[in-house]
């Protein structure tokens, strides 16, 4: 028993519908597996999952183990079974499953692409939109439109269409005829297995290639007309014929006209009557399979039938006096963009008595130059054309008067502004005019020409003359002047004044210069650069040396641009001359010109000598930097400078050498010793020195670097002896030691066994012939070599360091 029932109170195992399952039924039938001592089962169905009461269906009592639902809505349900046994005691409730009962099929889908119609390149991928619940597909195509005996159906899960259905909403078919027109439709299913009705039906015919776009010829594009155009376009590959859209709106909603019965030809004439405004068309190509290539690029043109309004005439004024074939210009009438004029005579001033006389070619500009008009009375108007070829009526008539023109002054002049002269005698000359007759000519000393100042003058030239040659010199003087031409036509008419031209008298010479280097008298090395100052006004120079002061025959005379001197002056005011003898006194001097072309005299003459190089500064050598000497006639010497013949020696006790204590001028050799009487140095104390080297041409060269040495005639004190001690008795032989006298630096020691030193046993080196050697540097000597209880006498002297 207790067995029984717990089988009976275990949960059912549902087994259909799934769970969350979409039926296409109303009357679903429901399944589940039996369970053990089970004698009937209870099945709940309702709306809520909670099976709140009242319950849609509670059936009871039932044996099978499946029951088929009475009529249900479209809408979620759920259910749930339980077992009972034999002793009417209920098993628990399975757990309930879902279910959505969908009756209603989705709606068909709408084909995207290709276009109906279409002619794509191969076989393209055919697509749709997916329904609302849409979860499958099937795809179906014919070459009938009434899908008789489909070439292509996909599956649908039936018997009749066995397999999976497209869950794609796209499909690409294969085996497809090119060049044949094919129809297709879709038909969508949903989840619960319900199938939509197909869709509308499309057309594709498939190519092998499709011609290229046109390429459009006339009327260019944006061009006016104003006559029905004939359109025209370049054929292009496999293109057999072309359709042709014509419309007032370039996205071709609505064409106006369009012809989709194919031409043949490359060009179409449009008869359709067209209103004035801007037309867009293109054309496309269809091969002979019936495909279809892109369309061409649209292009425009527009039609125009109304002429613009008749130019307005502005110049010249109406009666205008004219002196020379003018420029006739007129107003321009909106949408005008040519015109035409005419030229003509008339007896009364109206179009019926008009005698045309000249007829421009189509102008595009609103001014116009006729050929040259002789003199007399004409009249001319002006008509203008659209882009479109629209030609307006004609302008009025208007009259003009051609007179002899007034000439223009002269254009080039001779002496130009800016010219300077040195002459009174001037000749002033201009360009010829065409057509003069003759020329008005002014020159005064004031630039406004007053008739009042007796310098303005007026020269009125015979015919044909363009100069004029001023031969009083009194008639010119010093300073500026002005002049001008205005020139004479045939009517004896004076045209206007050319611009005043000035140019300037100057018969003044400038300063002579100043000379500047190299200095008067001077001795420089080689050949220098001869400069001098700059007068007020010169610009120009000549320079002239010779190696007589009076010039008699000069050696360098530069150009003054005379026959004499021939050539161009110097521009700079320096030069430096070639040739010249070292050693050789030259005389110089400069003269001035001015820009007028006068010279000034000569300057006063500077003399110069030039020499060879230089010698070096020679190198000293003895006595050294800082030696002492107690030598008043010391020997001094001195290494050979480069380019020295001859040396300068000098001797003082200032370093500026201001006045020489001793001065050697001309030594020929690198030493001097001093002779002594007034070539000796007289006082102890610091001394410099110095040399300098003299070239072959008597250029003396630098000092050498003054070189200190000190004279110190005044020996040192004689030492103290300071050990052993006067009639000492050392055992041994002792250390002689003495004091430092001031100055001292060096000793000689003696000893002997006579007090007079008759013949000193030992003598230490003094540095002379007779002790020769170094003296001592210190103050002790220890001697050796004498004999025990023997007196022996002994001194010291002392030597500085001179």
């Amino acid at each position: 028993l207790s067995r029984g029932l717990g089988d009976v109170y275990k949960r059912q195992v549902l087994t259909s519908p799934s769970a969350n399952a979409f039926l296409n039924t109303t009357e679903p039938t429901f399944t589940w597996e039996a369970s053990t001592d089970a004698v009937s089962y209870e099945i709940q169905i309702d709306e809520s999952s909670s099976f709140s009461d009242p319950i849609e269906q509670y059936v009871t009592n039932l044996t099978d183990l499946t029951y088929t639902a009475s009529t249900l809505t479209e809408k979620l349900w759920y259910w749930r079974v339980r077992a009972v046994n034999a002793e009417g005691n209920a098993g628990s409730w399975s757990t309930s499953r879902s279910f959505t009962v969908d009756v209603t099929p989705p709606a068909a889908p709408t084909l995207t692409a290709p276009a109906d119609a279409a002619t794509p390149v191969g076989i393209p991928a055919f697509t749709w939109s997916a329904p609302t619940g849409a979860n499958a597909y099937q795809f179906q195509m014919d070459d009938d439109s009434g899908f008789g005996s489909p070439l292509i159906t996909t599956p649908d899960g039936s018997s009749s269409y066995p397999g999976t259905p497209l869950v794609l909403y796209t499909y690409t078919p294969s085996g497809l005829a090119l060049g044949t027109v094919y129809y297709w439709h879709v038909k969508a299913r949903d989840a619960a297995g319900n199938w939509g009705d197909w869709s509308t039906a499309r057309t594709v015919n498939v190519q092998a290639s499709l011609p290229s776009a046109p390429v459009l010829k006339t009327p260019a594009t944006g061009s006016p007309t104003n006559t029905q155009p004939v359109l025209s376009w370049n054929s292009v590959p496999s293109g057999s014929t072309y359709q042709i859209q014509i419309d007032n709106a370039s996205t071709f909603t609505d064409p106006i006209f369009e012809d989709q019965s194919g031409i043949v030809g490359l060009t179409h004439t449009v008869a359709t009557l067209l209103t004035d405004g801007v037309w867009y068309w293109r054309v496309r190509a269809t091969n002979a399979t019936g495909g279809v290539g892109p369309w061409s690029t649209t292009w425009s043109f527009t039609f125009d039938s109304i002429p613009p309004a008749a130019p307005t005439l502005s110049s010249p004024a109406a009666e205008a006096i004219v002196r020379s074939t003018p420029a006739f210009s007129w107003s321009a009438p909106a949408t005008a963009t040519a015109y035409e004029f005419a030229l003509g005579t008339t007896t009364d001033g109206t179009m019926a008595t008009f005698s045309l006389i000249y007829t421009s070619p189509v102008l595009t500009t609103t001014s116009h130059t006729p050929p040259t008009m002789s003199l007399g009375g004409y009249y001319w108007h002006v008509r203008a054309r659209d882009a479109a070829g629209n030609w307006s009526n004609w302008s009025d008539l208007r009259k003009i008067n051609v007179y002899p023109p007034i000439l223009a002054a002269p254009t080039t002049f001779t002496p130009a502004t800016g010219f300077l002269t040195n002459s009174t005698l001037l000749t002033f000359s201009w360009g010829a005019v065409a057509n003069a007759k003759s020329y008005l000519l002014q020159y005064a000393d004031m630039a406004n020409f007053s008739p009042s100042d007796p310098d303005t003058h007026l020269v009125t030239l015979v015919p044909g003359a363009n100069s004029y040659e001023v031969t009083d010199p009194n008639l010119l003087r010093d300073g500026t002047w002005y002049w001008r031409v205005a020139t004479v036509n045939a009517t004896d008419e004076a045209g206007s004044y050319s611009t005043a031209l000035s140019f300037i008298i100057d018969t003044l010479p400038p300063a002579a210069p100043t000379l500047t280097a190299p200095l008067n008298g001077a001795t420089p090395v080689g050949i220098p650069a001869f400069t001098w100052s700059i007068p007020t006004g010169a610009n120009a120079y000549q320079f002239q040396m010779d190696d007589d002061s009076a010039f008699g025959s000069p050696l360098i005379t530069t150009p003054d641009g005379s026959s004499s001197f021939p050539g161009t002056p110097l521009a700079l005011y320096t030069f430096t001359p070639s040739g010249l003898t070292l050693g050789t006194v030259y005389y110089w001097h400069v003269k001035a010109r001015d820009a007028a072309g006068n010279w000034s005299d000569w300057s006063t003459a500077f003399s110069m000598n030039p020499q060879a190089t230089l010698p070096t500064a020679p190198l000293l050598t003895s006595p050294a930097y800082s030696a002492l000497t107690n030598d008043t006639t010391p020997a001094f010497t001195w290494k050979a400078a480069s380019n020295g013949v001859n040396y300068q020696l000098q001797i003082d006790n200032l370093y500026s050498f201001a006045s020489p204590e001793i001065d050697i001028p001309s030594t020929g050799g690198l030493t001097y010793t001093l002779a002594g009487g007034a070539e000796s140095l007289t006082a102890d104390g610091l001394f410099y020195w110095r040399v300098r080297a003299q070239n072959i041409t008597g250029g003396w060269g630098p000092w050498s670097t003054a070189t200190p040495f000190t004279l110190d005639t005044t020996p040192p004190a004689a030492p103290t002896l300071t050990a052993p001690l006067n009639g000492a008795t050392p055992v041994g032989i002792p250390a002689f030691t003495w004091s430092i006298p001031t100055g001292a630096n060096a000793y000689q020691f003696q000893l002997d066994d006579d007090s007079a030193f008759g013949s000193p046993l030992i003598t230490t080196p003094d540095g002379s012939s007779s002790f020769p050697g170094t003296p001592l540097a210190l103050y002790t000597f220890t001697p050796s070599g004498l004999t025990l209880g023997t007196v022996y006498y002994w001194h010291v002297k002392a030597r500085d360091a001179a």
